[in-house]
């Protein structure tokens, strides 16, 4: 019998509104910043966090309901595990399965291994229907130590998957695998092009799901429609509107590490994109999370409408910015090569 407890991970440190987010809402990037404070990246931002990953450029929406899941669908996408690579990890993903004997042992011997060599493991469902940390565990009790933005406490073993989802999701890392800056930087804003760029929306048990610049009109439609939940779709622009809060802080901080170089494209972008979360900012001050305001109000459909076209026709110009930025990079990439 076994056990082991890592120093507490530094966030959900306070209560803060509806939650323990500190400056985040979107748990998985913000439980994926907490893990690499245990890392050789100890000190990464959260907006490089979001942004290496890609999930500060995207945008899922639902037709029609604009359902909640819509944020989710980012960890649980196939090239999620490639999007996790450019922190400087390999990862071992597991997304939303069902609650089999075999994944619970899987999941079990994962988080064994993982807290042995000083690293936490994010759940997805914990303690309710988000992601968390598993810093901790002790065989002898049969409980592990983990936290999220809504408790810090033990979950016992044979609780695992029996959460609000009756699912189970995994983060870990495995080893590191030694990216470089630039490779990680083409990495992303290849993922952010191609997702920006996508035309056909996907089938989904929660609905028709649209994905980059074709969400924003399904959004649009949404609103003109009369099935919105008015819950989802305020908890989709709060974690959007922070996302692209996100975006901006990267792309200043990008902005500043290729000073030198005096690419107009970069200004360009983060102007676009300031545009695209001031919009979203607006939204949200319509929409407060979690009361959702009234989106059958005719004023209100107007006022959002006007707010997406906006945020549309920003990011329109922004990702042909980022294609700029990516072709520099990848110059630069050949001559060092």
């Amino acid at each position: 019998m076994t056990k082991r407890i890592l120093e507490r991970p530094i966030i959900y440190t306070e209560r803060v509104g509806d939650s323990h987010f500190i400056g985040s809402r979107p748990s998985v990037t913000y439980c994926l910043w907490g893990l690499m404070q245990y890392s050789e990246k100890k000190g990464i931002s959260l907006a490089e966090v979001n942004a290496l990953t890609g999930y500060a450029f995207s945008l899922n929406i639902f037709k029609e309901t604009v359902h909640i899941g819509g944020p989710f669908i980012f960890a649980g996408e196939e090239n999620f595990p490639q999007a996790l690579s450019n922190l400087g990890n390999d990862v071992k993903v597991l997304s939303f399965l069902p609650v089999e004997p075999l994944i619970v042992t899987d999941v079990l011997n994962t988080i064994h291994e993982s807290i042995d060599r000083g690293l936490p493991v994010i759940m997805w469902d914990l303690f309710h229907a988000e992601f968390g940390l598993v810093y901790g565990y002790n065989d002898k009790e049969q409980q592990l130590y983990a936290l999220d933005k809504i408790k810090e406490e033990t979950l016992p073993y044979k609780q695992i998957g029996k959460g609000e989802t009756s699912e189970v999701g995994l983060i870990a890392f495995t080893e590191p695998n030694n990216i470089d800056r630039l490779t990680a930087l083409c990495n992303m804003l290849d993922m952010v092009w191609e997702h920006g760029n996508m035309k056909e929306s996907i089938k989904h048990v929660d609905g028709d799901l649209t994905k980059g610049l074709a969400a924003y009109d399904a959004w649009i439609e949404a609103f003109r429609g009369d099935k919105i939940v008015p819950f989802f779709n305020a908890y989709n622009i709060a974690v959007y509107s922070e996302l692209r809060q996100f975006a901006v802080q990267f792309l200043r901080g990008i902005k500043e590490e290729f000073v030198a170089y005096d690419w107009t494209f970069i200004t360009d972008a983060l102007h676009h994109y300031e545009t695209v979360a001031s919009a979203l900012q607006g939204l949200s001050d319509l929409f407060p999370f979690p009361d959702g305001g009234d989106p059958s109000d005719p004023q209100n459909i107007v006022k959002a409408v006007n707010l997406l076209q906006e945020a549309k026709k920003a990011e329109t110009n922004g990702l042909k910015a980022l294609k700029h930025l990516r072709e520099a990079l990848g110059a630069l990439q050949a001559g060092a090569s």
